[in-house]
């Protein structure tokens, strides 16, 4: 997070899911973090991808893994 940003917490009996994907010549990287409204993480993931140096197929990658998670927690709301 950008040094002055401030993480926003949902409002009560929502969740956020935060994404970040990271790209380099000799390897791509995400993270997925699911917190609850008072910033407990309850569940996330990290992976590696074979693809190299290609931000928008990490970010895709992480988004598809942030609706799965959504989707297998089975979160009523979802920031």
């Amino acid at each position: 997070m950008p040094l002055g940003e401030v993480w926003c917490k949902p409002s009560a009996g929502s969740f956020k899911i935060n994404v970040n994907g990271s790209c380099s010549t000799s390897q791509n990287a995400y993270g997925v973090l699911v917190q609850d409204a008072e910033g407990m993480a309850v569940d996330g993931s990290t992976r590696t991808l074979s693809v190299y140096g290609d931000s928008t197929v990490t970010e895709v990658a992480a988004l598809t893994v942030d609706i799965r998670l959504a989707i297998d927690l089975q979160l009523p709301s979802v920031w």
